[in-house]
């Protein structure tokens, strides 16, 4: 249920990926790589929690987010956007005058049908209100730990 929840930011390091540090971008690589190699049936493991939370986010549900979060952005704004006189309105005819097969077929799969009017999640009620702070704080630990697997590895090479 809380997987579900928390959709894509609910990914947690070790559990559903494996985190790559941007800062020395090629030793986290072979770290991660090295790691993999030693460990497969746990490198499998994660890829499989992985792809299963991937195959549980409908598009519908992407959609529902993106309009959701969209839209109370949109709340947040001290202006009315106003389209320059340039502008033109483009419709779904007009892309799928221009797409192949291909490109019409992905298209008309992509479009909307509907926007939900339920918010995009719905919190269960939790018995601890740091629930989420704790969350948060438990998968940067994950990651510091990593990093510093990373770090003591990549010194005992050089």
């Amino acid at each position: 249920m809380l997987k579900a929840m928390l959709g894509l930011r609910g990914l947690v390091p070790k559990l559903n990926y494996w985190p790559v540090s941007s800062n020395g971008l090629c030793r986290s690589i072979k770290f991660a790589v090295d790691w993999g190699n030693a460990n497969p049936s746990q490198a499998e493991a994660i890829g499989k929690r992985a792809q299963q939370l991937m195959e549980s986010i409908s598009m519908d549900r992407v959609y529902g987010y993106m309009f959701h979060l969209i839209s109370e952005y949109a709340k947040l704004q001290d202006f009315k956007p106003v389209p320059p006189s340039s502008a033109q309105q483009v419709c779904e005819e007009s892309l799928l005058c221009f797409a192949d097969d291909r490109q019409k077929e992905l298209l008309m799969k992509s479009a909307v049908a509907a926007v939900s009017s339920t918010p995009p999640c719905t919190l269960i009620k939790r018995p601890n209100p740091n629930y989420f702070t704790i969350w948060a704080e438990q998968k940067q630990k994950i990651i510091d730990n990593l990093k510093d697997k990373e770090n003591r590895s990549n010194a005992a090479i050089t």
